[in-house]
This record gives C-alpha cells, structure tokens and sequence, in this order.
C-alpha cells in the first residue's frame, strides 16, 4: 500500500489520487505485517546472508508476508525478465526455500513509453519462441503457474485467428497454445510435485545457455535447456538464438542404469531416447540437432513412473 500512497504524494493531483488508493484499499483484504511475518522474515534474511547472498530488503519482507499468510504470490515477470536476467531465479529461490507456491502472471502484457525508456513498442515482442520460453523457464525453475497475455483471440477473431502485428506488448497464435499444451504434457509425465530445483552445479549446459532442471533425488531428473536472452536496448529486448545444432549436458547422477529421452518443445515429439549406465558422478549427454530450446527427461531404469 506504500507504494500506492508514495505515488500519490509525488503526482500532480495529490488529493485526488490518494483517494483513488483509499477507495481502492477499501474493497480489498490488507493483511498487516504482523510477529509471525517479522519471523519469516528474520528466517529468510539469516539464510541468505549466510549463503553470501543478500536480497533487497523489501523482496525478503514480500516473502515473507505470503509464506506467513499461506498465499500463493501472482506476479508479473515479463517486464522483469526483458531488463534482468537473474528473473525467475530471485523470486522463486525466496519463496521456495519457506515453501510457498510462485506464479507468473500475464507476461506479454507492459510496453514501455518514449517518456520512460526512450522507445515505444513491445519489451518481449510477439514471437511464439518468447512465450514458449518464458513458460518452460518458470516452471523448470520451480514456479507453480505461468499465465501468459494472448493477443490472438479479439473481438472478430474469437477463435484466435488474429495475428498480433509487430508493435502488439505480447504474442499469441494456435500454434503457441499447441506448443504451451506440450509443456502440459510434459509436466502430466513426471512426479512434479515431489520434486525440487536441482543444486547449484548439478546440471551444466551449453555455454550462453541457461539451464533449469527439477529432480526427485536417484529416480527422476527433468531438464530444461533454452538460448533466449535479454538484450538491453533491444527492439524487441528479448532474444531467442535460432541456431540449430548438437550441444552437450553435464548431469550429476549416482551411479545406476538410466533412460534418456529428448523432446522437441515444439512439436512435443520425442527426437531421441539412449539408455546410459552411470558409474560416476557425473555424466555428458550428447543433444539432437534443435535450435532455441529443448527438453531432457532422465529417469531411472528402476524407477516408477507417475
């Protein structure tokens, strides 16, 4: 609500825009910042300052009032993921280690003014690759929804025919909608909710590359491998590298037997399966030929399926 006020205060019409904020507050839940919320949030700044990592104070105390309502926080990562690249690593890192449930809401949504960057137009632009990347990268991060804005369906085109020109904030077409149903498809396939973010150097991909990976210790290990990246003055800001090409993955696994199985995000087809035998620690699969991003599934011999 600070926020709120803060911008009222600094804006040209102080009186009416503060009562704009209390008129809103008033039809919504304030839930205050109670002892319980101040323990979550002592919890959650002792653990990152004694991992050497320090977060924003007012992020930790976000954190820290969901995990101490039992809320699921839905927020908006576009914008946050066109203008830094730690997105979704920050958020979801805080609120997973108090165990709370993270969402990405509506990405595709914002622009950006001349008056605010100098630019008018999409911060993501409105190719299928963007959205398909956004979704895998939240979820594999260990977010619990992604919500992405589709700029297909308008009024004449209710059947999202409609496709988005250039200056559209976000994307949209029938063959996005297939390829984010294959992401479903995906997650239908592994035991998602006993599984958790893998350790720091558990997996290691391509270089340029950002890896996510979920994994259910000795039986299961999901993999996600994608080349999208911010680029700062961009137009749009959000990249995606289309080279196609074979590039290897670095997996820590215990030694056992293990099936591998690659899948094309956007067909959902799986282009190549192996199984490997593990005697290390480590162990180096070896892509099919893909560009943008793709999918790894590692599960082992003995383990049950879902």
């Amino acid at each position: 609500m600070s926020e709120l006020l803060y911008g009222a205060e600094r804006s040209n019409c102080v009186e009416i825009n503060r009562r704009e904020v209390h008129a809103t507050i008033s039809r919504i839940k304030v839930v205050p910042f109670d002892m319980a919320a101040a323990e979550q949030l002592a919890r959650l700044r002792a653990h990152f300052e004694t991992a050497g990592k320090r977060r924003p104070r007012i992020d930790l105390m976000i954190a820290a009032q969901v995990v101490a309502a039992g809320a699921t926080l839905v927020s908006h990562f576009g914008r946050r993921q066109a203008v830094r690249q730690e997105r979704p690593g920050v958020w979801l890192a805080l609120l997973l280690s108090a165990g709370a449930a993270c969402g990405s809401n509506a990405p595709g949504g914002e622009r950006k003014t001349t008056l605010e960057a100098g630019v008018d137009g999409p911060i993501d632009g409105a190719a299928d690759a963007t959205y398909r990347i956004q979704g895998w990268d939240f979820l594999m991060a260990g977010g619990a929804l992604y919500n992405n804005l589709d700029y297909s369906f308008t009024v004449g085109h209710e059947d999202g025919t409609f496709e988005p020109p250039a200056a559209t904030p976000g994307g949209g077409s029938a063959a996005l909608r297939r390829q984010l149903r294959y992401l479903r498809a995906f997650f239908d396939e592994i035991p998602f909710w006993r599984m958790q973010p893998a350790g720091e150097g558990a997996v290691r991909g391509p270089d340029g590359a950002t890896v996510r990976s979920l994994e259910e210790p000795g039986k299961v290990y999901a993999i996600y491998v994608h080349h999208g990246r911010a680029v700062k003055g961009g137009k749009p800001q959000y990249h995606v590298d289309s080279e196609a090409t074979a590039r290897e993955v670095m997996v820590r696994l215990p030694a056992g037997n293990y099936s591998v199985m690659w899948r094309d995000t956007r067909s959902g087809v799986d282009v190549k399966s192996e199984t490997v035998t593990v005697t290390g620690r480590d162990v180096r699969l070896t892509s099919p030929v893909y560009s943008e991003d793709v999918a790894l599934l590692v599960r082992a011999v003995s383990a049950r399926r879902r």
